[in-house]
């Protein structure tokens, strides 16, 4: 299952749930079928995982045919692929190589020829083409090429250069009699690919280790492959060794600057580890890493959404949905892409444009605490009485709703009565585990609406600890005690306004204090919980869904 579908889930009976459930089950061909069906290319919006997925399809029954050695037939899923994606290498070179094996070597050297138009360093298809002119008779052309390969391929450890450099250089009388058959076997049966499988079987098994040991050991006997590098730096940063992590992508990179996957592993690395600023110049130095329309387009988006992410974490709300312009569907195919902008407009005062966003996340998502959660407290902020009761009544119906959701949901309840004059009695205990701060600031602030001071200050006195406090309740806090007539001492805790206070946290997110920004996110957390704009600005919030996106 892929990184969205695992972390975020999708609609059980939409035509895309029901293909994506094709695809994780191995039955391609129904999975295509529904995916051509729903895939829609909006003008100016290239980003598709719908499109992803059709080709992922077409490749894997493309490839399960020539296993097969069903040659015409793999031709078809290829050339369905090709013609639907001209511009990706991949698809062009099995286009031809599936067309070279049923004999069509003419047809051969020109997808492969096509391919290295748009990778001129694919050696696979350069292999591919020198072979079709064998086949073709130009053995000339065919030596030429393959000494040029030769002395240009960057990576001498490659199987294929390996095998062919014993008898260079190549004149037309020498040229290797089983070009396609090396060409098969690094493309079907590469020993380094099988360990690769084998290192990714073991940590997705859990073994990770075994999966780590064996990548360390691919990465010694291929030194110039980055995505030896990248595999191995994934793993170790699923185990938490992010400084190991980071020195293997470093690396990668340097054996080649513009790998997207490198790019995006480092920039997430620095972001698990606070660095939010390095993590978007890392995003922000090629903009290749979120084009949506070149690659795996789930993992593009992943790289929009992280950098989205910080440009919201650091006070730069106007480039958020501006990141994620490209992309289609974000509620139906990345829902908390889209939440992500109902924040950075809820952030940046647009209130309506945010509760038009959670409208329909909720409508697309019903049983999701989280976006109920946050239509609540936008719903309240703005005094939407009726539909927040009605938002209510469908969480707390929900069969899923999370035990730690019920008591946000009740809580939200209670900010309702109160909004609608009901004065709330606290009875001391509202949980098993006792009164939450929450709990205890809203009768508190019942408590200030009946006029009850004396319960305003007795609910209060344990709320504040080493004169930390929210703006809230200081407010509460003088209030009760210029009611009760002091004239003398006071205290009263300072407090930071609330508007300033989220400026604060974004500036030190923005310049390395990330500790403290959220130890004081906590605080405002656990004491109200009912405005998500707290939430808004915790990077665990948006980050952790994510943390094993890579693996």
């Amino acid at each position: 299952m892929s990184l969205l579908d695992r972390i975020f889930g999708r609609h059980e009976n939409s035509d895309y749930a029901i293909a994506l459930k094709f695809f994780n089950d191995g039955d391609f061909e129904e999975s295509a079928k529904l995916f051509r069906s729903v895939l829609k290319i909006a003008e100016g919006k290239t980003g598709s995982l719908s499109a992803f997925y059709l080709r992922q399809c077409l490749m894997k029954q493309g490839r399960a045919a020539l296993v097969q050695k069903e040659y015409a037939k793999g031709s078809i899923y290829f050339e369905e692929a090709a013609v639907r994606w001209p511009s990706f290498p991949d698809l062009r070179f099995w286009y031809g190589y599936s067309l070279s094996m049923s004999g069509d070597w003419a047809g051969g050297l020109e997808e492969s020829s096509a391919a290295l138009r748009y990778n001129g360093e694919y050696l696979e298809a350069r292999l591919l083409s020198i072979c079709a002119l064998l086949e073709l008779g130009q053995r000339e052309d065919a030596s030429v090429s393959l000494n040029d390969l030769l002395d240009s391929v960057k990576d001498k450890n490659h199987p294929a250069s390996l095998l062919l450099k014993e008898a260079a250089p190549y004149s037309p009388e020498n040229m290797p009699t089983n070009l396609i058959n090396i060409i098969t076997d690094i493309t079907f049966d590469s020993k380094s690919g099988n360990s690769v499988e084998l290192a990714i079987a073991s940590c997705r098994s859990g073994s990770w280790e075994d999966g780590i040991a064996i990548m360390r050991r691919l990465c010694e006997e291929h030194p110039a492959w980055p995505d030896y590098k990248v595999k191995l730096a994934a793993a170790l940063f699923q185990v938490g060794k992010n400084d190991e992590a980071f020195i293997e992508v470093e690396q990668a990179l340097l054996l080649n600057p513009k790998y997207r996957t490198a790019g995006h592993l480092k920039a997430l690395i620095l972001a698990d580890n606070s660095q939010f600023n390095e993590a978007l110049k890392v995003i922000e130095s090629e903009p290749q890493f979120t084009c949506p329309d070149k690659g795996h387009p789930g993992e593009e988006l992943f790289c929009c959404y992280l950098a989205a992410v910080l440009y919201l974490l650091t006070g730069r709300y106007s480039e958020v949905e501006a990141k994620l312009a490209s992309w289609q569907d974000l509620p139906s195919t990345f829902p908390m892409a889209s939440m992500l902008i109902a924040a950075a407009n809820d952030l940046e005062n647009n209130t309506v444009v945010a509760l038009d966003g959670l409208l329909e996340l909720v409508n697309k998502w019903p049983h999701e605490s989280n976006y109920r959660h946050a239509l609540a407290s936008v719903q309240l902020r703005m005094e939407l009485l009726e539909a927040l009761e009605s938002n209510l009544i469908k969480w707390q119906s929900s069969e899923i709703i999370q035990d730690e959701k019920k008591e946000t949901a009740l809580l939200m309840a209670g900010y309702l009565s109160l909004a609608r004059g009901e004065v709330l009695v606290s009875k001391g205990e509202h949980t098993q585990a006792g009164p939450s701060e929450a709990w205890t600031f809203l009768y508190a602030y019942s408590a200030s609406l009946a006029g009850n001071w004396k319960e305003v200050s007795s609910l209060l006195e344990n709320l504040v600890t080493d004169d930390q406090s929210t703006e809230r309740i200081s407010s509460l806090i003088a209030k009760a005690s210029l009611a009760s007539g002091i004239s003398g001492d006071y205290n009263v805790p300072v407090a930071v306004p609330e508007t300033v206070l989220r400026d604060t946290i974004s500036l030190m997110h923005r310049t390395g204090d990330s500790a403290e920004a959220n130890s004081t996110l906590r605080k405002m957390q656990s004491v109200h919980p009912d405005d998500i704009r707290w939430t808004w600005l915790d990077p665990e919030y948006w980050l952790h869904p994510v943390r094993r996106w890579i693996g």
